[in-house]
């Protein structure tokens, strides 16, 4: 019932506009919980073998994407995969959460030291508490919306020129997109932070209405500290069909001739103004 509300209210605002019909992680579930964190023992060179850190955390309620919820396939698994660094040199990927911000509640924090390389990958696989990839751990989850959704959002901070790779899993293929992340600047608005990656985007065959799994990924070769704070889609609802103007039938009772009576000047009704935004929020346990 609630969703069934929020959607009502959500498609009032939204009919014929780009607008966020799912999400796939806004970081809530899991923060200030789950990390993967490499410290190096030793010195690593690159061609050695990778140090690898591994967490998984899957909700305890529903958590399905649909119009407010927060996390698909209720669950995260997360791995921090270290292939040169020095020694006593720590890598981290961690979920936090955001206090006093209207627009993101939580935000996956990746942060690298000097002279190093590494790759932090997302998974979402459904809730099997391994970051082994199960290519069908979504059920064939229709990321499409009923073909209203056409792409990724991302909201991303980086403090260097990067770059995150999206691998979707389908029942048709794989397929993939990168996402070439500037420098953030110092003062920056929100606007800054949002990277957007059409379906048409990715290469590979795949069916975006049968999907399995998906995976962000994120390599460094030398100290990239980034922060990603959203992962949604975009899409456009179909517009509200116009109701037709009934055709009224032929009356056998005679027209009354017109009066001469003055015709009252009309007074033009002013114009609503457009509301610039409108947001729904839904806080899932």
């Amino acid at each position: 019932m609630k969703l069934a509300i929020v959607f009502a209210l959500f498609a009032v605002c939204a009919f014929g506009q780009l607008v966020e019909v799912g999400i796939i992680d806004d970081f809530f579930i899991g923060q200030n919980i789950q990390k993967a964190q490499v410290t190096l023992a030793n010195d690593l060179s690159l061609g050695g073998t990778p140090i690898i850190a591994t967490s998984s955390f899957s909700a305890a309620s529903d958590c399905n994407i649909e119009f407010g919820n927060t996390l698909i396939g209720c669950s995260r698994d997360m791995e921090m995969r270290v292939t040169s660094g020095e020694q006593g040199r720590s890598f981290d990927s961690e979920i936090f959460s955001i206090s006093g911000d209207a627009n993101f509640r939580g935000e996956w924090v990746v942060a690298n030291p000097k002279t190093s390389s590494s790759v932090a990958t997302l998974q979402y696989d459904g809730a099997d508490e391994t970051f082994t990839l199960n290519t069908n751990g979504l059920n064939n989850f229709d990321l499409t919306f009923g073909g209203t959704a056409t792409e990724f959002r991302l909201s991303i901070v980086s403090d260097l020129e990067t770059q995150y790779t999206t691998t979707v899993y389908t029942s048709s293929g794989t397929c993939s997109a990168v996402i070439q992340v500037p420098r953030t600047p110092a003062q920056y608005n929100y606007a800054d932070t949002f990277f957007d990656i059409q379906f048409s985007d990715f290469s590979g065959g795949c069916s975006f209405s049968s999907v399995g799994a998906v995976e962000l990924i994120l390599p460094s070769s030398d100290a990239v500290d980034a922060i990603v704070r959203k992962i949604s889609i975009l899409g456009v609802l179909p517009s509200a069909s116009p109701t037709p103007t009934p055709i009224p039938s032929q009356s056998n009772t005679p027209t009354r001739p017109p009066t001469n009576s003055p015709t009252p000047s009309q007074t033009p009704t002013p114009t609503p103004s457009r509301s610039t935004e409108c947001t729904v929020v839904c806080n899932c346990p």
